[in-house]
């Protein structure tokens, strides 16, 4: 297949991503975890309080809420009793519904920028496959990617799944062109998406056991091939 062709499908595919999850997000009302996820995010950057603790570190929340903090007005009601009690389930409600605020910008921002970590990681998917066996794999890889529900469905919400997801992803790319190149460069991609991860969910700690057991078959599988 022509370097060409599969870089014009490859493009065809992830606008069709793009376009699948912003005009369905668009009609979808705000999900309860997603105020929660933004409102906590949105305070840290603007106050750099934590108090709101869901189980979860906040860097996803903040990353999300970086475009409605850029580009709204938004006031935290510090004033309301839920603040000072640190009930972050009915705090976010205040915080998003209070009367005057651009709701459906601010949810619309928000999902925009997890959508950019979903096209990122399918692209990085792509690349990934592409390069491990050759056009036709990166490909299928994408098309796998792109039009999967699970992975669509959670593209367009303001949470911290997808953002684990696709840091994991790059974790474990970086640590396999490490084994493949030799070059330190891929290790300290491959730290530094990790710690991100960690950064966005402790569920991510799976992603340990997962990358050194993964870095075991791949050294000895490119032992002595590194290029």
């Amino acid at each position: 297949m022509k370097r060409g062709v599969v870089l014009a499908l490859a493009v065809l595919m992830l606008w069709a991503f793009f376009a699948q999850c912003v005009t369905s997000m668009v009609n979808e009302s705000p999900t309860v975890d997603e105020q929660a996820h933004l409102m906590r995010g949105y305070v840290y950057l603007e106050l750099g309080d934590l108090r709101f603790k869901i189980g979860h570190p906040v860097l996803a929340n903040a990353f999300s809420a970086v475009p409605v903090w850029a580009l709204t007005d938004v006031d935290i009601p510090v004033d309301e009793p839920s603040w000072q009690a640190a009930n972050w389930s009915e705090f976010a409600d205040r915080f998003v519904w209070q009367p005057g605020n651009p709701v459906s910008e601010m949810f619309f921002l928000g999902r925009l920028a997890t959508v950019g970590l979903g096209l990122a990681g399918a692209a990085l998917l792509f690349r990934w496959a592409r390069q491990w066996s050759g056009a036709y794999a990166g490909v299928v890889a994408l098309a796998l990617s792109v039009f999967d529900p699970n992975i669509l469905a959670h593209s367009r919400l303001v949470t911290d799944d997808v953002a684990v997801m696709v840091l994991g992803l790059a974790s474990a790319y970086g640590l396999w062109r490490t084994m493949i190149t030799g070059r330190v460069r891929f290790v300290l991609l491959s730290g530094v998406m990790l710690g991100l991860a960690q950064g966005s969910k402790y569920s991510a700690l799976v992603l340990l056991p997962v990358l050194a057991l993964l870095g075991f078959i791949w050294g000895f599988r490119y032992r002595g091939q590194t290029r």
